[in-house]
């Protein structure tokens, strides 16, 4: 079971969040996020300056055995402690980061059809729609 924290230094917290878009580049990935209750869009950025983010999307109904560790009413933006995406590849001996851990931290981004895990070494820094930050999560 996953083991979580939420993000909650962020510009809201809604429980009826959609992501709408994920991009994938070597200098950086961004995650589009909307709240039809807000009317607000975001981008989550993870950096890459030191070498690439790892991403997977999933449904959310494929993350179901861990909806009553977190969900959100907590929040959409976690920080994964435990028992996440890096622990489960972490089992396969191909799966070089594990020798990492120490470096990489884990996010997941919970939308109403999507979710995001995120293997990072940088900050996750947050945009409001005019590419202004608005919140920086440090790893």
């Amino acid at each position: 079971m996953i083991q979580a924290l939420a993000i909650t230094e962020i510009p809201f917290t809604g429980e009826n969040v959609e992501i709408t878009n994920l991009n994938w580049n070597f200098d950086e990935a961004t995650i589009d996020i909307y709240s039809p209750s807000e009317k607000k869009e975001l981008k989550v950025r993870f950096n890459n300056e030191f070498g690439p983010c790892a991403l997977r999307l999933l449904d959310e109904s494929d993350l179901s055995e861990n909806w009553q560790a977190i969900n959100m009413s907590g929040g959409w933006l976690y920080k994964v402690t435990s028992g996440g995406w890096f622990e489960q590849e972490s089992k396969r001996d191909g799966f070089l980061l594990q020798h990492s851990s120490n470096i990489y931290k884990e996010y997941l981004i919970i939308g109403l059809d999507a979710c995001v895990s995120v293997l990072t070494k940088e900050d996750v820094t947050i945009l409001d729609h005019d590419k202004k930050v608005v919140a920086t999560i440090a790893t």
